[in-house]
């Protein structure tokens, strides 16, 4: 859910919207009354880490901190990989999760269990009832999947906004982010714009790519998605993306007319994508004099980004807040299994590399 969305809920300006935000002057009640209720509504969630002014805490407005029942039977919570490889639960990303959802649980008196999960194999912490409550993560939770979690409940995190809504979903604002990596290249002056994919199963980036497309409007945009018959759980390790992302450079360095602005849904493709194009000639990374081609990536994951040559632009899709609204989503849910489930959506943010960086 992005500023805009909240701005057309509400009837006013997305400036208006900024404004009753970061505590800006010149907000009648009635409009700030206006835009914290379509906040409300939407579960739109403002960074707090995002540059400028900070934001009014957006606990005061949208989120009140959930409390754990009185009564849990084994007073654990379970963070699942859903039929991924296993070497994803190493990835920076989920080590970002897993912090934030331990610190919360601690101070809840609570503790985190991981464990992974396919459509045949049901986590062992489930079937051995040792946890109270399921965070789903990895691939998008079909009934399959939710079958074998055996009425366990359930809030699913990441991904895209998918169809029907099974289960409590909390997410990145994948449109936000496309939007974003496109302002950012044109304002870079890039001009001829290009979306590249290797992972055929990441559900949160077909989002990212048409936010894209639809940002840039009348600029030329080429897409190189890998196209695979069957998603599979390894989709995601070292080995299978460089030999993915090698095939689509080749047919972007095939193409017509070079692009001289490429984003990627995720930090992870970032230095591979850089490496294989200066092994073929091409230079890559931040704008700047002699930049070749500008890249913007998905993540903000360090161990990815600082092994870059010439670090570039990144979309931090605030995982932090995510995992605390799962969390949140997760007690009440337990507390309330009857309730109809909601999807709630944070806001991501820039980042940019230093000049230090761009060197």
């Amino acid at each position: 859910m992005s500023i805009y969305e909240v701005a057309r809920v509400a009837g006013v300006s997305k400036s208006t919207v900024s404004r009753v935000i970061n505590r800006g002057a010149g907000v009648a009640s009635t409009t700030q009354t206006a835009v914290e209720d379509a906040m409300r509504r939407l579960g739109y969630w403002p960074s707090d880490r995002r540059p400028g002014p900070k934001p009014r805490r957006v606990a005061q407005m949208v989120r009140r901190g959930v409390e754990p029942p009185r009564e849990l039977r084994s007073g654990c919570i379970a963070l699942v990989n859903a039929g991924r490889s296993a070497e994803l639960l190493g990835h920076p990303y989920y080590a970002r999760l897993q912090r934030v959802l331990r610190t919360m649980l601690a101070g809840k008196g609570l503790n985190l269990v991981l464990d992974d999960m396919s459509p045949e194999r049901a986590p062992l912490c489930v079937s051995e009832g040792r946890v109270d409550g399921v965070i789903l993560t990895g691939q998008s939770p079909d009934e399959r999947f939710l079958g074998r979690l055996g009425g366990v409940p359930t809030v699913w995190m990441g991904g895209g906004p998918g169809g029907r809504l099974l289960v409590d979903h909390v997410l990145a604002d994948n449109f936000a982010i496309g939007t974003m990596a496109a302002e950012y290249l044109l304002a870079a002056g890039c001009r001829r714009l290009a979306f590249m994919n290797p992972d055929p199963a990441a559900n949160s980036s077909a989002s990212r790519e048409w936010a894209f497309c639809a940002r840039v409007g009348s600029a030329p945009v080429e897409r190189f998605v890998y196209h695979a018959e069957q998603p599979q759980a390894e989709d995601w390790i070292s080995q299978a993306l460089k030999r993915r992302l090698g095939e689509l450079i080749d047919r972007m360095l095939a193409s017509p007319a070079l692009p001289d602005g490429l984003f990627l849904p995720y930090d992870q493709h970032a230095p591979i994508v850089q490496l294989l194009l200066a092994q073929r000639g091409v230079r890559s990374g931040p704008p700047g004099k002699e930049s070749g081609i500008v890249l913007i990536s998905v993540g903000n994951e360090e161990p990815f980004l600082g092994s870059m040559a010439r670090r570039s632009a990144t979309i931090d899709p605030n995982p932090q807040e995510m995992a605390a609204w799962a969390m949140d989503q997760l007690l009440a849910r337990i507390d309330q299994p009857s309730k109809d489930p909601v999807r709630v959506m944070v806001q991501p943010y820039l980042v940019a590399p230093t000049a230090a960086e761009q060197r």
